[in-house]
């Protein structure tokens, strides 16, 4: 999707998208939205990448109760 020549959407597996700033990856180990297997194999092919990962939920982490792996 383009919106005024910006891209706005870029698919996870994008094989030609190159990310040169750090990303920071928060990963819920029982997470059903976005399971946590694809979203740690995608931070580890990322250069610049630092991966937290939590042993909640998708929504947990934005609660004051969630505990950090």
């Amino acid at each position: 999707m383009r919106t005024r020549g910006i891209r706005t959407f870029i698919p996870p597996r994008s094989p030609n998208v190159r990310i040169e700033v750090s990303i920071l990856f928060a990963v819920c180990e029982t997470d059903s939205v976005a399971p946590a297997g694809p979203t740690l194999r995608y931070a580890g092919a990322a250069p610049r990448g630092e991966i937290i990962t939590y042993s909640d939920g998708h929504f947990a982490i934005y609660s004051r109760t969630h505990s950090s792996a």
